[in-house]
């Protein structure tokens, strides 16, 4: 019996949707010395992330892997890649302000402290302006927790950090905080928080111009405990705000509101779960939906427990789907980007917290497919073997080790290997091997692929990855090696050619294979997914290709079915997917 999770139903889904094969994948970064909470992860444009925690600036590459940590003295909060390269966060040193410029490799440039007065300030958001500055948004001379009056404080840096001037804004005899600051088209700005006045807190919302100065704000809400934690323009010249909501008898319910551009709403929609739950980053998607990050929490054993709460909703607010991560204690969602790939990336705390146990917690990295799914699997290749690095080849078998580097044991996928040049004298190779055996944890398995034949004096580049279905509509982690070709000139004496064939489409109405060194020709069995033969291929040239049905034939159902050869090696079974 041969296994498959595949049926025709969900390969037409493959072909319509193919997202669907798109990977995830999770990371946490930490010290069991201290508590490491990512407040911020945005991408970098080499395709990677930046990620910047309590005392921690941390580079990664495109699958969550450091490339480098950098520790400081201040408490980052926010971290932004700017205009050169570098990197700018910002944080807390000693109860003030704290800013650092840092170039690519996150070695400090330098760093400044801003003071608003004798108590303890509050900075949330940093951006760079048009001008290569940056705006810098906090709250100043308050405790957000206590009733101590407060204001919005507002800078405007040169890019050297030095301050151009400062804006401070607040409701008459009210508490105001200030939580999120973006530039807009017009080269003003948009800062959403909330004011504590006797009815409550409410979201506020507020728009100035170049210099700071006020051309309109808002108050939302009806109820009497009202937030916003983070706002965005939108495409059409408006904003989009997230925070929470609530009576106080009530838990909070996460809080989407749409504005035009002079702040009045267009529409608003509240997310309400059981239990806690609140909106903390919410950016514009590629298709002009939404994409929120946030906590959804719930009573667990008499305390709070609360998982990531990821929510994509189409233009009007309209859930879309719902994702939840996390474990048996209290995970939060930071924030939220869209990667390149139609994906999503979230910042998030991993928390330790067991009953009766200290308090711990690591900085949790998480990127989904468009669907908001993370990976099931990861299986990467570790050791390249043939070719090696800088080798002049005229032929060879490519080989490579393919590591289980994932949380759970893994079978059924597909190990690849591509070799390609700038130049298209020899055509391009792509051959797939499927693992159709369980593969242990830290476990790894050692494939051969077909020979490979070159035409030229090329550089040529191979790419070994892996991947969950047999298309590379994406891939997990790649490793890659550079070498020369040379032209393949027959075989040489005393020599036995190794017979090897590969498939070139293992999906749609037809399948197509090739195969090479066969001297009594090539005839291979054709089997369902139940195991039963259904059809066989034959043909008397030693090298060649074949399509499979061949025409006319009876049609045979669309779904899954497997190729073996009757000669050569029994183990290069090979599973396709035929669609109508």
């Amino acid at each position: 019996m041969y296994k498959s999770r595949i049926t025709f139903t969900l390969a037409c889904i493959l072909l319509a949707c193919a997202w669907v094969q798109l990977y995830g994948w999770t990371k946490t970064y930490g010290s069991e010395d201290y508590d490491d909470v990512p407040w911020c992860v945005r991408p970098t444009s080499d395709g990677g992330y930046i990620m910047s925690g309590s005392i921690t600036l941390i580079k990664t590459d495109r699958w969550g892997d450091s490339l480098w940590t950098k520790d400081y003295a201040g408490s980052g909060r926010f971290v932004e890649q700017t205009s050169d390269g570098g990197y700018v966060v910002t944080g807390i040193k000693d109860g003030d302000f704290w800013l650092l410029k840092a170039d690519e490799n996150g070695d400090s440039l330098w760093a400044k402290t801003y003071s608003g007065s004798d108590s303890s300030d509050y900075p949330r958001c940093i951006r760079q302006t048009f001008d290569a500055g940056y705006i810098w948004l906090g709250t100043k001379n308050t405790n957000p927790w206590t009733t101590q009056r407060g204001s919005l404080w507002f800078l405007k840096l040169n890019s050297s950090g030095d301050t151009l001037w400062t804006r401070t804004y607040a409701y008459p005899d009210e508490q105001s905080l200030g939580w999120s600051v973006c530039q807009t088209a017009d080269s003003g700005y948009v800062i959403s928080g909330c004011v504590n006045d006797n009815d409550g807190r409410h979201v506020w919302l507020l728009k100035a111009d170049a210099q700071g100065d006020t051309l309109w704000t808002r108050k939302y809400g009806e109820q009497t405990y009202e937030g916003g934690h983070c706002v965005q323009p939108t495409a059409d010249g408006g904003y989009i705000l997230v925070g929470d909501t609530s009576d106080p008898l009530l838990d909070p319910d996460l809080w989407l509101l749409k504005t035009n551009s002079t702040g009045d709403i267009l529409w608003s929609e509240i997310y309400a779960t059981p239990g806690h739950d609140i909106g903390y980053w919410v950016e514009e998607a590629s298709d002009s939906g939404y994409i929120i990050s946030g906590i959804k929490n719930w009573q667990y054993e008499g305390r709070q427990v609360c998982n990531i709460w990821l929510l994509r909703t189409d233009k009007n607010g309209d859930t879309l789907w719902t994702r939840e991560y996390g474990g048996d204690y209290s995970d939060w969602g930071h924030s939220v980007c869209e990667a390149s790939d139609g994906g999503y990336l979230i910042g998030a705390v991993k928390d330790y917290d067991a009953p009766g146990d200290s308090v711990r917690s690591d900085m949790w990295l998480l990127k989904t497919n468009p669907g908001g799914d993370t990976v099931w699997y990861q299986v990467s290749p570790i050791v390249i073997l043939d070719p090696e690095e800088g080798e002049t080849i005229h032929k060879m078998i490519p080989e490579a080790w393919f590591k289980n580097t994932g949380t759970m044991i893994t079978e059924d996928f597909y190990c690849h290997c591509e070799i390609y040049s700038s130049t298209y004298h020899t055509p391009d190779y792509h051959a797939s091997y499927w693992i159709s055996f369980p593969v242990e944890l830290g476990d790894s398995v050692l494939v051969k692929f077909p020979e490979w034949l070159s035409d030229d004096s090329s550089t040529y580049i191979v790419r070994f990855y892996t991947t969950c279905e047999a298309e590379p509509w994406w891939s997990c982690k790649d490793m890659t090696i550079t070498f020369q070709g040379s032209p393949y000139e027959g075989v040489e004496e005393g020599e036995i050619p190794t017979p090897t064939w590969e498939l070139v489409r293992s999906y749609g109405p037809h399948i197509t294979l090739r195969y090479i060194h066969y001297p009594e020709g090539f005839q291979a069995d054709i089997f369902d997914a139940t195991g039963r033969k259904v059809d066989e291929v034959q043909s008397s040239t030693p090298s060649g290709t074949i399509t499979w049905p061949v025409t006319p034939v009876t049609p045979f159902s669309p779904g899954v079915y497997f190729i073996r050869p009757l000669s050569g090696n029994p183990q290069t079974t090979r599973k396709v997917v035929l669609i109508r």
